[in-house]
């Protein structure tokens, strides 16, 4: 009986005051969706530039150069020092890049020719990747500049457009070599240089040797004298490379990446929503507040009629968590619309054919916990009020 009296007093509490009650759905509805768009763009990229820039591949390998002739005793000796060391994973030499043109008339200008670092996985965008092991294959950028020196015109094709066609590659030597495409790799990543066609590396390392034959031959050169160090972490990476380099010249492995931009981007963003947080935590709670304190006489009718503290607490929660509850599905509903519809079309202009590709999506983890905040909001002010409720003076019923 006690239970079905108390929801008909939540019921008739919740529809007596109207504008205000209107004011608070509209309030946790509009908080609602804009924590979530925040928060679903924030931790992607967080993430992004965790994974793709403070980790990238490029910060733990980098490449190392005899210079011309050196001596080969002292480059097998010198190689063993490196291969002893400690935090160095794979030791290969670098095969390069050079241009080729293409027989088969996919394309009128020359193209750079190069391969996949030991370890690194290119983004495909369309198609799949070969396999290390693989040969006769490659991978084509996702636009590939190529200017037609008859016409005088630069056309950009489509990578999508080659994939399935061979490519018959020509380095001005007597050989020619196949290239079946089978994807389209994403060369936004700093990794890139220039931009061109990825090929196994055991093709490479023929077509280089064919390259410098002539020198090979007369013991001048060796057949590579770089090579590419991978090392075990990050963290490992720079002592690793200044104890190379006292030996060989070292340089980085692909562009250089502007992390410190990012990151403060990152920083700002996530201080921004912080306090965007902290001002709808206080005017939730100011509101609620005044909200809950404006209504003394019903609180104290409450208390004249024998319900006890836990029982207004109940009354009080009770109203603001079907209202709250309600604003909150529609705000979130809100957001989830905002993200499909503006936040992810945005994105998908502003980073969306780069390396920084993301988009923003529904997390339950940070919907849960927008919700956990805004029912301890309620919880505390409710608290409060029902405790305050037993010091009012009842005889405040019988004023006008």
């Amino acid at each position: 009986m006690l239970n079905k009296k108390l929801n008909m007093i939540i019921k008739a509490a919740a529809a007596s005051e109207k504008p205000a009650e209107i004011f608070f759905c509209i309030f946790i509805l509009i908080s609602t969706a804009v924590i979530l768009i925040c928060l679903s763009v924030i931790f992607p990229l967080w993430n992004n530039i965790d994974t793709k820039i403070n980790h990238h591949f490029s910060k733990q390998v980098f490449k190392g150069s005899f210079g011309e002739n050196v001596n080969e005793d002292y480059r097998k000796d010198t190689l063993k020092k490196f291969k002893s060391m400690s935090h160095i994973t794979r030791i290969y030499r670098d095969c390069g890049q050079t241009d080729a043109y293409d027989l088969n008339g996919n394309f009128k200008d020359s193209v750079s020719v190069t391969y996949i670092y030991k370890g690194f996985v290119p983004k495909i965008i369309y198609g799949h990747l070969f396999k290390e092991n693989e040969t006769g294959t490659a991978l084509i950028p996702a636009q590939l500049k190529d200017f037609d020196y008859d016409s005088g015109r630069l056309n950009i094709i489509d990578g999508k457009t080659l994939v399935g066609k061979t490519l018959k590659l020509d380095f001005d030597i007597e050989k020619t070599y196949d290239f079946k495409v089978v994807g389209v790799y994403d060369s936004t990543d700093p990794i890139y240089l220039e931009p061109g066609i990825l090929i196994p590396i055991e093709d490479m390392r023929k077509i280089r040797k064919n390259l410098f034959s002539d020198e090979i031959k007369s013991k001048e050169l060796t057949e590579d004298n770089s090579y590419i160090f991978n090392v075990d972490s990050i963290e490992n990476a720079e002592a690793v490379k200044k104890e190379v380099d006292g030996y060989i010249n070292t340089f980085p492995v692909g562009g250089s990446i502007d992390e410190d931009t990012y990151n403060t981007a990152l920083v700002i963003l996530i201080a921004g929503t912080a306090f965007l947080i902290l001002l709808i935590t206080v005017g939730a709670f100011m509101f609620l507040k005044n909200s809950v304190n404006s209504r003394t006489k019903e609180l104290a009718l409450y208390r004249a009629t024998g319900y006890k503290t836990k029982h207004i607490f109940y009354i009080l929660f009770a109203e603001k968590c079907i209202l709250g509850l309600v604003s909150y599905i529609f705000g979130m509903l809100t957001a989830v619309l905002l993200n499909k519809f503006a936040v992810n079309p945005y994105l998908k202009e502003l980073v969306g054919n780069t390396f920084m590709d993301m988009s923003a999506g529904f997390s339950v983890l940070n919907a849960v916990s927008v919700l956990i905040l805004f029912l301890l909001i309620m919880a505390v002010v409710c608290r409060s009020a029902a405790k305050r409720s037993e010091k009012i003076d009842l005889t405040v019923l019988l004023r006008t």
